[in-house]
């Protein structure tokens, strides 16, 4: 089997026919090519089938996260599912692959005060100030992912109605709201290019994905908080959980988000769940007992 070829044309299948975000591409690049190598480092000893189990008995005793198992994996799967699809290979390609289970441990989440403090940080007299203040609001306010929220343009603003249109993986596009602080300070912004990226950087061109882990780090630097980490992603998680303790519908949280399974949103339940059971053992005279 060709892995080389076949690895390229599912590249460009889910960068053409998926329209799969770059960072996603990537990132499947790099799982295959390390599964490419090592099973060109073990094709001479073992049959194909077998270097798969291997590869798959290798990635569980590795030192890797469990988090990292798992993708790595879903990454093999999703290609045999493509070469299967193409009739390269017969169902029972899917018999070869192991089952393992994970447990993955529930992110932590940013509370209500510490988001504020965060973005009352920068100073909002300059230039990079504001651009600073306007991305860690809007990361928040809108829970865009990062991709999304460095590829906005100004014509995908409506200030008017108060909503953006997000295109979220798979080309896929929703309507998220904007709070009435984000519409206030576009619309005192000037724009003369509707074209233009709403986060740019001195060439017009849009912020990397890489400066808005610069600026959330380094804000988050200044709070002096060893307990926590936190990472643009931080307020996505931060943007769904707050707004299920707020009494959110699971559904408008999963839109707002983009999701594509409910499933995925309903990992912010098992985090309330938490939250809620600590005020409760808090606030109850009895909790504590």
């Amino acid at each position: 089997m060709n892995l080389k070829v076949f690895i390229a044309d599912f590249l460009r299948y889910c960068k053409v026919e998926c329209h799969y975000s770059m960072a996603t591409v990537k990132a499947y690049q790099t799982d295959l090519v390390q599964f490419q190598s090592f099973n060109t480092l073990n094709t001479s000893k073992l049959s194909f089938k077998n270097c798969v189990t291997t590869y798959f008995d290798w990635l569980v005793n590795s030192s890797l996260l469990d988090r990292t198992k798992s993708r790595k994996m879903s990454t093999i799967k999703c290609l045999f599912t493509y070469l299967v699809n193409e009739n390269i290979c017969a169902n029972n390609i899917y018999n070869w692959i192991p089952q393992y289970k994970f447990s993955f441990s529930l992110f932590k989440i940013i509370d209500e005060k510490t988001i504020d403090n965060l973005i009352d940080l920068p100073d909002k007299s300059t230039e990079k100030g504001l651009r600073d203040y306007m991305i860690l609001e809007f990361l928040y306010s809108t829970g865009l992912r990062v991709s999304e929220c460095v590829n906005l343009r100004y014509a995908d603003l409506d200030l008017t109605q108060g909503f953006i249109k997000v295109t979220g993986k798979g080309a896929k596009q929703r309507m998220v709201p904007l709070t009435r602080s984000l519409v206030s300070l576009f619309k005192k912004i000037s724009i003369e290019d509707t074209n233009q990226f709403v986060f740019s950087n001195s060439a017009t061109k849009p912020i990397s994905r890489q400066m808005v882990f610069y600026i959330v780090k380094k804000y988050f630097k200044l709070l002096n908080n060893s307990n926590l980490t936190m990472s643009p992603h931080s307020f996505r998680h931060a943007f769904a959980s707050h707004l299920i303790e707020g009494g959110a519908r699971l559904r408008d949280v999963q839109l707002l988000l983009g999701h594509a399974s409910i499933s995925s949103t309903q990992n912010y339940l098992k985090l309330t769940d938490t939250y809620r059971k600590k005020m409760f053992l808090q606030a109850h005279p009895r909790g504590g007992n």
